[in-house]
């Protein structure tokens, strides 16, 4: 028996096991079989994300009444408050099941909350990854039905293959009190979903005691990105033995008693390997010999230097970012094993000398980003920096694969500069810079065709998270 003479069930289940959609596209291209099976059935479902607007209604209607289709959805976006169109441009487009029957414009809202739970329920069996954008927002559709947010959250409570949660509140602050509010008691869903291995929340003022009863039912969990939390004792009382990656936009709020309590959580937690934080105490250290395993490091330069200048800890980094490429810096990075880092991120760089040295210092640096690259500034012009200049200094780096958030790529349009990129560079593959025209970040991918250079345009767009 082959894979094509499978039984219907078990290529279900097969297909079953498959999460990610790019994978069951790569799968219905070999053969005839498994594309009658994938396409529409499974590649309309795997990844469903949306505006919770009145035209939603036919999605949620459709999935509650088949349970067989609303088992293969493995990510849900819900996004509550329309966005402006051009908020809009820097969103992932919607993605739901095509050749569905218009929504009834007076449907009645209760019984879209209605079709909207029992469309989660069905999606219980395979659910991995659900963000709610701004579900508390005054201009939800769905605010004036009682128990709208705790019935959702009910039924994703009640997802066991969940692993993957993002809740992303835009409010300010949460109002105590508040009907909008989610602090009610240690009841609420929220409160009680399990065994996550991410979570992100935007907004954890709410209530302080939900946030750990939270983080202590995920004991597994490995990512963690929490926005603005100002109550210290989150990082006072929690533990997380596998946590991987941590994420704190604190946006000052902490004040010092807040970034001491952070700073130890960081202590206590030597798993992780990824950690995003801007403390504003420039004077915050870690212990000597802290995060031994920490690879991907985005921070302030004082921070990020108490940390490069652990001599406790033999780290080998992979990524680096935010940093001043002056002497100091060089200097600290030259003490350091640079084998494996990848990903360099520069705030600025003292000359373009600066540069030359890094090259030495990292040479298997295969991504680099340099806001101010390529820029006309007065230094360039004292200097006599031209643009051959600055393709002369990243060919220093010889596998380099990406440049992003750099202003080099319309000077080299301009002065037709892009063979000359394309030959010096050899390994580069895009270039990334944001494009004013349409507000939004842009990868050039470089095409080497028959001897020829040919690029195309690319719109990244931004995650839920940056955009609330």
């Amino acid at each position: 028996m082959t894979l094509s003479t499978l039984p219907f069930d078990l290529s279900e289940h097969v297909l079953s096991c498959i999460d990610a959609r790019r994978d069951l596209i790569s799968l219905a291209l070999t053969c005839k079989y498994w594309a009658e099976r994938i396409i529409p059935l499974h590649s309309q479902y795997r990844v469903i994300r949306l505006f919770n607007n009145a035209s939603a209604a036919r999605v949620w209607t459709h999935l509650a009444q088949r349970r067989d289709l609303a088992k293969n959805v493995r990510e849900l976006v819900l996004r509550e408050p329309d966005y402006p169109a051009r908020r809009r441009a820097r969103v992932k487009p919607e993605r739901y099941p095509g050749g569905l029957e218009p929504a009834q414009e007076t449907a009645d809202k209760v019984a879209i909350v209605a079709d909207l739970c029992q469309a989660l329920r069905n999606m219980s069996e395979g659910l991995l990854s659900f963000t709610w954008v701004d579900p508390w927002s005054s201009m939800c559709a769905y605010t004036d039905v009682p128990g709208y947010q705790e019935r959702i959250l009910q039924a994703i409570r009640e997802c066991h293959s969940l692993i993957s949660l993002e809740i992303l509140d835009a409010r300010v602050q949460a109002v105590p009190g508040d009907l909008l509010d989610p602090a009610h008691s240690l009841e609420y869903p929220l409160w009680n979903i399990r065994n996550l291995r991410k979570l992100s929340l935007r907004q954890t003022s709410w209530y302080e005691d939900g946030v750990l009863q939270l983080l202590a039912k995920s004991p597994g969990l490995e990512r963690l990105q929490l926005h603005a939390p100002t109550a210290p004792a989150i990082f006072e009382s929690a533990s997380l033995p596998r946590l991987r990656c941590l994420k704190i936009n604190s946006l000052g709020t902490f004040g010092p008693a807040g970034e001491m309590a952070a700073a130890n959580f960081i202590e206590r937690h030597p798993a992780i390997e990824e950690l995003s934080w801007y403390p504003v105490d420039s004077n915050l250290r870690l212990q000597f010999g802290s995060l031994p395993r920490l690879k991907k490091l985005i921070t302030g330069r004082a921070f990020a230097s108490s940390l490069l200048s652990d001599s406790g800890s033999s780290r080998a980094f992979e990524c680096l970012s935010q940093l001043t490429m002056d002497k100091a810096t060089l200097d600290l990075l030259s003490t350091l094993d640079t084998s494996q880092l990848r990903d360099m991120r520069i705030w600025k760089f003292a000359g373009i000398e600066s540069l030359h040295r890094l090259a030495e210092i990292a040479p298997h640096i295969t991504l680099l980003e340099m806001p101010t690259l390529g820029m006309q500034t007065v230094e360039d012009t004292n200097d006599g920096l031209t643009l051959d200049d600055y393709i002369a200094v990243l060919s220093k780096f010889p596998m380099l694969e990406y440049i992003t958030q750099s202003s080099i790529w319309p000077r080299v349009l301009n002065e037709k500069k892009l063979d000359q990129l394309a030959a010096q560079c050899p390994r580069l593959q895009r270039l990334n810079y944001y494009k004013f025209s349409i507000q939004a970040d842009v990868d050039i991918w470089l095409l080497r065709v028959d001897g020829k250079i040919e690029w195309r345009e690319e719109i990244i767009y931004g995650s839920e998270w940056t955009l609330v």
